[in-house]
C-alpha cells in the first residue's frame, strides 16, 4: 500500500468516526445558543393546532431569567417536519415528568422548544427537592452549571429500565465547560452504589476529558452491566484522545480484559489507534490476537500511524486536517512494513500475515514498551 493511499484510507475512517462521535451529542452549549431561556417545567395541558401542538408548561423553576418576569407557565408551540412525525410531542399531562426545556422566545409571545434529540423535547428533570446536598447549587452559579447539576440530581434517582435518559444525560455533557462544581456532582455519581449512576457519572467525567473517569472506570468495571459499559460509557470512549500513560494503561487494561467486546471494544480500539503513542503499542499487540477482525484490523491501523508520524486524531485538528500530516519516524526507513499496512478490506490471509509481522515487529524494538 503506498503512503498516499494510507493517508486516504486514514482519512475517510477517521472521518466516519468523527461524525459518529458527534451524532451522540446534543450540546449543552449547542442548545444554550440557539435558546432564550431554560427552565425546568412539566406540561398540564396539549392543544393540537396546524402549526404544531400547543403545550402549556407549568414553571417549577426558571433556570435563567424570563424576559418579562417569572410567570408561573408558558405556551410552548412544538412544530415537527413531516419526515419527523415519528418524533415526541412529550407524553399525556397524566404522565408527564418534570423536564429541562431550552426555549426560544416567538412574538407572539408563545415559545418553541431546542430539541435536545430526535426523541425529546427535554432532558428528564428530578422532582424539586429530591437533590441530595451534593448535587445543589447557589442561586447566582453559572447556567451551564445548573443544568449539568439537574441532570445528575436526575441521573441520582435513575432507576428503571435501560433507555434514552442515561445517553442523552451523558451526550449533553460533552463539550461543557466543566467547573469544579459540576466534576464533584460527576464523582458524586460515580461512586453512589447504584451501577447506573456509577456508569453515567464515569461517563461523564470521560465526556470532559477527566483522568479520573478511565481510573474509576478500571475500578469499578465489573459492577457495570453489558448496558452500562457498552452504551452509556463506551461512546464516550470513542471520543478520549488522551495520551496520558496511566489513562492509556487503564483504557488498555479494560478493553484487552474480560469485558473488552462489543461496542466497547471497538470504542475503545479506536481510540487507542487514533492517539497511537508508544504507551499504546503494548495493547495494541494485544488487540492483534483479539477474536474480532475489526479490532485486529485498528490495531494494525494503530502500528502504522505511530510509524508514520501521524498526530493524535482530535477535533481541533480535524477540522484543519492536520491530522493526516506524517511525520514519518525513524522506524519507517525499513520499508518492510509497508506490505503489512494492509488494505481496507483484506483478505483472512492478509489479515493473518499482517498480524504475524506487526507482533514480530514490536518483539524486534525491545527499546518499545512491550
Amino acid at each position: 500500500m503506498t503512503i498516499s493511499n494510507m493517508s486516504l484510507r486514514r482519512g475517510i475512517k477517521a472521518l466516519l468516526f468523527f461524525y459518529a462521535s458527534l451524532a451522540y451529542s446534543a450540546q449543552i452549549t449547542d442548545l444554550l445558543k440557539s435558546s432564550d431561556v431554560v427552565v425546568i417545567g412539566a406540561p398540564t395541558s396539549f392543544t393540537n393546532r396546524a402549526d404544531g401542538t400547543l403545550i402549556n408548561l407549568s414553571i417549577i423553576q426558571w433556570l435563567s431569567p424570563a424576559s418579562s418576569g417569572t410567570p408561573a407557565s408558558v405556551q410552548v408551540l412544538a412544530t415537527l417536519l413531516p419526515s419527523e412525525q415519528h418524533s415526541v410531542i412529550p407524553a399525556a399531562p397524566e404522565k408527564s415528568v418534570p423536564g429541562i426545556w431550552f426555549l426560544k422566545s416567538q412574538s407572539d409571545g408563545t415559545y418553541t422548544p431546542q430539541s435536545v434529540n430526535r426523541v425529546l423535547n427535554f432532558f428528564i428533570a428530578a422532582d424539586r427537592g429530591a437533590c441530595p446536598g451534593s448535587l445543589t447549587y447557589p442561586p447566582d452559579a453559572p447556567l451551564t452549571d445548573k443544568i449539568a447539576l439537574e441532570l445528575a440530581c436526575a441521573a441520582s434517582k435513575e432507576s428503571g429500565p435501560p433507555g434514552a435518559f442515561s445517553g442523552s444525560m451523558v451526550a449533553a455533557t460533552y463539550g461543557l465547560g466543566i467547573s469544579q462544581r459540576v466534576h464533584d456532582a460527576f464523582m458524586y455519581l460515580a461512586q453512589l452504589p447504584g451501577s447506573r449512576q456509577k456508569a453515567i457519572g464515569i461517563a461523564c467525567l470521560i465526556g470532559a476529558k477527566d483522568l479520573m473517569g478511565l481510573a474509576l472506570l478500571e475500578q469499578h468495571v465489573q459492577e457495570l452491566t453489558d448496558y452500562e459499559l457498552q452504551v452509556i460509557v463506551g461512546t464516550t470512549i470513542l471520543s478520549w484522545r488522551n495520551t496520558d500513560p496511566i489513562a492509556i494503561g487503564s483504557l488498555g487494561r479494560i478493553v484487552t480484559g474480560s469485558r473488552g467486546t462489543g461496542a466497547f471494544l471497538k470504542y475503545a480500539g479506536v481510540a487507542l489507534r487514533e492517539i497511537h503513542t508508544a504507551d499504546t503499542l503494548p495493547y495494541l499487540r494485544l488487540l492483534l490476537d483479539n477474536p474480532d477482525r475489526n479490532a485486529r484490523k485498528d490495531a494494525i491501523g494503530g502500528f502504522v500511524s505511530f510509524i508514520m508520524g501521524y498526530p493524535v486524531h482530535t477535533p481541533e485538528n480535524h477540522l484543519t486536517m492536520e491530522f493526516m500530516k506524517a511525520s514519518p519516524t525513524p522506524y519507517s526507513t525499513d520499508t518492510a512494513w509497508r506490505q503489512f499496512a494492509i488494505s481496507a478490506d483484506p483478505s483472512d490471509a492478509q489479515l493473518q500475515a499482517a498480524v504475524t509481522f506487526w507482533k514480530q515487529w514490536l518483539n524486534s524494538h525491545p527499546e518499545l514498551p512491550q
